[in-house]
Parts: structure tokens; sequence; C-alpha cells
């Protein structure tokens, strides 16, 4: 890859916009390319190209918290724990608190595949009974671990205190 063509893949707007990747982004919206034979973030070969490698332990952070921006001047480095405090600062995560992080959950996790509803519905349909753990996993498209991680509240562990809960009142 050419340092030519990694940015002509980012549209360049006029005066201090964002430089918008173009090209392939993941399902968070970051932008992605091949560099130096692997798959990176392409605000990481950004910074790269323009300021050099970057340190073991930091992160490419973005202070116009535009995901797909590659603009070198949008760009800054920081620790995890700085990139997830400047995001919760700005109120760019959504969720309950852990310490003094805030995380996503549920169906607002950036990962999820089911919504509360189905969940909900997963508990239903196996403590009606007849509906086995592995017919729930073929109806939903899920792993027949995810299914029991499910009804033993090892994920979507929010919603399986919130059944129990209802349960007892």
């Amino acid at each position: 890859m050419s340092e030519a063509w990694f940015w002509s893949g980012s549209k360049q707007g006029r005066g201090d916009s964002c430089w918008e990747w173009r090209y392939g982004k993941s399902k968070a919206g970051y932008g992605r390319t091949f560099f130096r034979g692997k798959q990176w973030y392409s605000h990481r070969v950004a910074w790269v190209l323009t300021h050099g490698e970057i340190p073991q332990g930091l992160c490419v952070c973005h202070h116009c918290d535009n995901r797909a921006c590659v603009r070198p001047d949008h760009l800054f480095l920081g620790t995890h724990q700085e990139n997830i405090q400047d995001a919760a600062r700005k109120g760019k995560m959504g969720g309950r608190e852990r310490g003094h992080v805030v995380m996503p959950r549920g169906e607002d996790h950036v990962h999820a595949k089911l919504t509360e509803l189905q969940v909900r519905d997963i508990h239903r349909l196996y403590r009606a009974g007849g509906v086995t753990q592995r017919q729930i996993a073929a109806d939903f498209g899920l792993s027949l671990a995810t299914v029991g991680f499910i009804l033993t509240g090892r994920r979507w562990a929010h919603v399986y205190n919130q059944i129990r809960d209802e349960e007892t009142e």
C-alpha cells in the first residue's frame, strides 16, 4: 500500500472538517485497511504515516469522536483508560456505570445480536417447557452455549435479574 493510495481513501473536507475514510469499515464504524500485511484501523495507519510508530500501550484517539476520521490533527495518543474516560466525559458511552467508566450493555452494546424482548422470549420459551435449549438456539440463530449463558444469567444478567425479581413479587 502506498501512502498516496492511503490518503486517497479519505474524503478530505475543507477547514477543520474530518477526513472521512471511504473504504472498508468495521461494524462499529471505524475505517479498516490492510497495512504491513494485516488489517488495521485506518486512523492508526494515519498516525503511523504522519507521526511514526505508536508507542506500546497507547491508543490512537479522536478529538472529533468520528470513528472513520483519519485527519492527523484530529488524532491524539492516550492510554486505553484515558480514551474511555474521554468518551465517557463526552457522553459517548451509554449503559451502566462500572466504577467511573460507563459500559454499554444489552442491545446498546456494539456486538449485541439480540434485543431485550428476544432474551425475555428465550426465558419464557424455556420455562414454559417442551422446548429444548438446542431448539431455541436454532430458532434464534445462537450457539447452544450462548443460550445456556442467557438462561443462567452469565449473559444478559440485567434481564435475568429483572425476570427473577418479577417472579418474586
